[in-house]
């Protein structure tokens, strides 16, 4: 078996995220508070990579040019439906949590909307019937609230076009669901309800499960259970 090169991506490409579309493989990475933002890397193998893009090319798309040093586009998520290339990200200490759009992942891609009323970090991207989930770490880096400690793994539905989200179920690091008081949901025994956090967001009962989903090594963990569609 003839070894992998080591780095595959060499350079300053951290909290790498992929998506499988057809035979191919699209990449993207964390920039922080650097531009061009958010490259896009395509492969055909997993081993060999082609830079065939960036994200974030124009003003405005992340409030760069206001956020201190490792602001910025922290861990995106990339993923495909239906022909549509998303990328979520949270612009730490900028815009907030960002939902970007392209139909080709070389771009151009959209100007980011803004998932409102959510701060945190490291979000990831699944449908479930259709519905667009995102799980993300529960670590305010945009409300310019003080700090009251993590909160842990948290999840939310949400229209990927306007940005609006609604608060179910969540699962917090610390074996008790965390989120916005729900009325009418039956917790698993030695759990607790909600406990009141992301009050600008709008709540809403949901006995649906929790979709597990992955994030790649910062603050918080899961394990991945990876749908491509």
């Amino acid at each position: 078996m003839t070894p992998l090169p080591n780095p595959l991506i060499p350079g300053f490409y951290p909290d790498p995220s992929v998506v499988k579309v057809g035979s191919d493989y699209y990449l993207a990475t964390s920039t922080f508070e650097y531009l061009p933002g958010i490259p896009v890397f395509h492969s055909t193998d997993l081993v060999g990579w082609e830079l065939i893009g960036h994200v974030v090319e124009r003003p405005g798309q992340l409030a760069s040019a206001d956020v201190p040093t490792n602001g910025g586009a922290w861990a995106p998520t990339i993923r495909h439906r239906a022909g549509t290339f998303y990328v979520v990200v949270t612009d730490a200490m900028g815009r907030g949590m960002l939902i970007f759009t392209a139909t080709d992942p070389a771009g151009p891609w959209s100007d980011g909307t803004v998932v409102e009323g959510i701060h945190g970090i490291d979000p990831d991207l699944a449908w479930d019937d259709g519905v667009a989930y995102v799980t993300y770490s529960g670590l305010d880096t945009t409300s310019g609230k003080p700090f009251r400690g993590h909160g842990g793994i948290l999840q939310i539905t949400v229209d990927l076009e306007t940005g609006g989200a609604t608060v179910g179920l969540m699962y917090g690091s610390n074996q008790t669901y965390v989120g916005l008081k729900a009325r009418n949901v039956k917790y698993p025994k030695k759990m607790t309800s909600p406990s009141a956090v992301n009050a600008g967001a709008t709540h809403h009962a949901s006995t649906r499960r929790v979709i597990a989903t992955s994030r790649r090594g910062c603050v918080m963990c899961l394990i991945s259970i990876v749908v491509v569609f």
